[in-house]
């Protein structure tokens, strides 16, 4: 299937080239040319155009057009990104460093379950700005304190671990609910986990 438009291309170039050459000896000798010789080049040049043209123009499905694997949008595995270390807290700001309480309490999350936030998708934004690779991501500096969606994302993944939730595709899901653009919630309808109407 994805070879398909190869052949009617080489059936051009076979076209085109037989054209050319059958041009050349014309251009060599006019004189001695057949009056019908001029019509068979012109109508070989062409055909080989818009041969080519045409396999050219032709979309080209299966193997050859790998499916899109950009930030946010949704994969067969039901998540939103393609798992990339780290995924551990290495990278994470120590608790200490923060004064207020409930920034200490939010980056502990972080801490916690950073396997878990290396998976997800954070609505933020910054993901598809190129500048996160996950929501574990947006907790690798102290921007996650004046971001609600990174705070509740990582709110959203702490409550549904507690619940005993261990598939990140759940938990996405989850995360979609609240936070996806209407457009983008095809989440919310693969798989048997939480459905539409749950949390609201």
């Amino acid at each position: 299937m994805g070879n398909a438009p190869i052949l009617p291309l080489l059936a051009a170039g076979l076209l085109l080239a037989a054209a050319v050459a059958a041009a050349l000896r014309w251009a060599a000798g006019p004189a001695t040319q057949p009056p019908w010789m001029r019509q068979i080049v012109l109508g070989g040049v062409v055909a080989g155009t818009v041969l080519a043209f045409g396999s050219w123009a032709i979309p080209r499905h299966g193997p050859e057009a790998p499916s899109s694997d950009r930030p946010g949008d949704l994969r067969s595995d039901g998540l939103r990104l393609s798992p990339r270390a780290p995924f551990d807290a290495r990278d994470v700001p120590a608790l200490a460093s923060f004064e207020h309480a409930d920034a200490r309490e939010l980056y502990d999350i972080a801490h916690e379950i950073p396997e878990v936030l290396s998976r997800l998708y954070c609505w933020c934004g910054c993901i598809a700005r190129g500048r996160h690779r996950s929501a574990l991501a947006c907790f690798e500096g102290r921007g996650a304190t004046a971001c609600g969606v990174c705070r509740e994302t990582a709110l959203i993944a702490w409550r549904e671990v507690r619940r005993g939730v261990t598939d990140p595709a759940e938990i996405q899901r989850a995360v979609d609910l609240e936070w996806a653009p209407v457009g983008r919630r095809e989440s919310l309808t693969h798989g048997a986990g939480r459905t539409a109407g749950e949390g609201t």
